[in-house]
């Protein structure tokens, strides 16, 4: 009985060595030159947007470094709603940096009040962060 319980045994030490590798790659990558990655926060002014089908209009984004060590981020928008076009300037920075956000409706695009998700990626990501964006009729009824 005791060779059966043998092999299980070296097979537990071997996986265990294995998880001690595993850990302390992750912890280089997370930590490489002994900096710890850094997150963001987004905040945006003014607190909203309205225009017309067929405008645009434009927001300011500061992306804060919330904690760690700054490495740099992007500013993207994630599940974008139809009918929207974003363009970020500039699209990327050190944090703390400040960024206009334009954001243009199509002539098609249906009024209504849209979420636009931004996030900043990268070095010092941020959590995705809904803005509302309202586009109106043009014209009259």
């Amino acid at each position: 009985m005791r060779t059966k319980r043998q092999p299980l045994f070296r097979v537990l030490t071997i996986g265990f060595a294995s998880f001690a590798i595993g850990v302390c790659v992750s912890t280089w990558a997370a930590a490489q030159d002994g900096q710890t990655a850094g997150t963001s926060v987004l905040t945006f002014e003014p607190p909203k947007l309205t225009f017309n089908q067929g405008g645009a209009a434009s927001v300011k984004v500061t992306v804060a470094l919330k904690s760690g060590k700054t490495g740099g981020t992007t500013l993207k928008a994630v599940d974008l709603p139809g009918g929207l076009t974003i363009t970020f300037d500039p699209s990327s920075g050190e944090p703390t940096f400040a960024s206009t956000m334009s954001v243009k409706a199509s002539p098609t695009t249906l009024p209504g009040t849209y979420s636009v998700k931004v996030q900043a990626v990268g070095g010092d990501p941020s959590s995705a962060v809904s803005y509302p964006v309202t586009v109106e009729k043009t014209g009259g009824y």
